[in-house]
């Protein structure tokens, strides 16, 4: 029920300016249900010591922060509620004041009250000469969180969340944690899904979703905007296997006050078996971008695999992004070779080899590029991921 871990981490961004780095990141998490009254208790606690090499530029210092929380959730089978209360608590040490007259050490409290819950209602129906169940899960998420005066804090790896469902069911608004945003707002979402009875299989899902704010906010990172709107922009998804190797995934984003959408994603892909892969995406966001992208993996004879990714700016008339390489299975070992060409901006570029040579349940030798195919081809599976045929009925 508690996990602990430790982290040094120094790294440069493709833009070129380098972030702070973490010596050391110290974690103590912890989650523990079934307690008095059934409540569950939890604790995520993290001390942090931040550095900057351009020191006349950045203020180091350190961050401890713990939030203990408890929540008592009361699930049944066609509904659930679950209030919980927690403390934020963050304590700095700064090398130097963060602003003019400010401060080196600074601590900050922040109440957080929230509360979860939803409904579930099924039926049984059918489409296209298929049994299915249906079901209709109306959701309401509460947050209230007080302000708090942070303007004196400085932002070490701290920034606002991209606007999503996930956010829209988050507590804060903000990753890291240099800023704790003030809340008094509402999300209210409706979801069906369409579930296959003979193997519990999620054929479909859509969702549709809306934040409502009850206060102005007022706790923003440097040079960010107030907002003074009361609701969100409106959000849909669909999502689905609608055959056996066949996925579907669509994303609308619309501002009702301007009544224009403001993103839309869509995708398709199709995987008839392990290490077969293609993958076809449109992604639109209003003055910024306008891309399709496409995605593959396929065996190319023999022992031979291929991958690959290409994403073309329709809106800049370039490839932004591309992927390219190939592996063979030994059969107790495997080499992939993976070239990588990615624009950093409008007129620069960064290139990347890989390659590797790899022994099953061994070792490796060379620059690993699985983590990188795995983000980048949806479906991508290792050629020699052990149980892969079992799973996929392949030999």
């Amino acid at each position: 029920w508690w996990s602990a871990s430790a982290l040094v981490q120094r790294y440069q961004t493709l833009s070129g300016d380098e972030p702070y780095r973490k010596l050391p990141e110290l974690r103590l998490n912890a989650n523990r249900a079934g307690m008095a009254g059934g409540t569950t208790w939890a604790l995520e606690s993290q001390y942090t010591d931040f550095e900057h090499p351009e020191k006349t530029r950045y203020v180091n210092g350190s961050r401890l922060v713990l939030y203990p929380q408890v929540s008592l959730p009361i699930e049944r089978s066609g509904y659930f509620i679950i209030p919980k209360l927690g403390l934020h608590y963050t304590k700095y040490r700064l090398d130097d004041p963060y602003i003019a007259g400010g401060r080196t050490s600074i601590t900050r409290s922040v109440p957080i009250f929230s509360i979860d819950s939803g409904l579930i209602f099924e039926r049984e129906t059918s489409l296209f000469g298929n049994a299915y169940q249906q079901t209709l899960e109306p959701r309401v998420f509460y947050v209230k969180a007080p302000d708090r005066k942070q303007d004196d804090i400085p932002v070490f790896d701290t920034a606002r969340y991209d606007f999503s469902f996930a956010q829209m069911f988050s507590e804060s608004a903000y990753s890291g944690s240099d800023r704790v945003a003030d809340a008094d707002q509402i999300t209210v979402a409706l979801s069906s899904r369409l579930i296959d009875p003979r193997n519990g299989a999620e054929r479909l899902r859509v969702a549709v979703g809306q934040r409502h704010y009850f206060s102005d906010q007022r706790v923003a990172l440097p040079g960010e905007p107030l907002r003074i709107d009361r609701r969100t922009d409106f959000l849909a998804a669909l999502s689905g296997r609608v055959t056996a190797t066949t996925t579907l995934s669509s994303a609308w984003q619309y501002n009702p006050r301007d009544s224009q959408t403001e993103r839309f994603n869509f995708g398709v892909g199709w995987q008839p078996e392990y290490a077969k892969a293609i993958n076809l995406n449109y992604r639109w966001t209003r003055g910024v971008l306008r891309d399709i992208d496409v995605s593959a993996q396929w065996p190319l004879g023999g022992r031979w695999y291929g991958v690959g990714r290409v994403t073309r700016s329709i809106r800049e008339n370039r490839v932004t992004e591309a992927i390219a390489g190939i592996e063979y299975d030994g059969g107790c070992w495997v080499f992939r070779t993976v070239a990588h060409r990615f624009a950093t901006t409008t007129d620069r570029v960064t290139q990347s080899l890989f390659l590797q040579l790899e022994l099953n349940g061994l070792a490796s030798i060379g620059s690993n590029p699985v983590g990188l195919l795995k983000r980048s081809v949806s479906g991508y599976g290792k050629i020699n991921e052990p149980g892969s045929g079992r799973i996929f009925g392949t030999d």
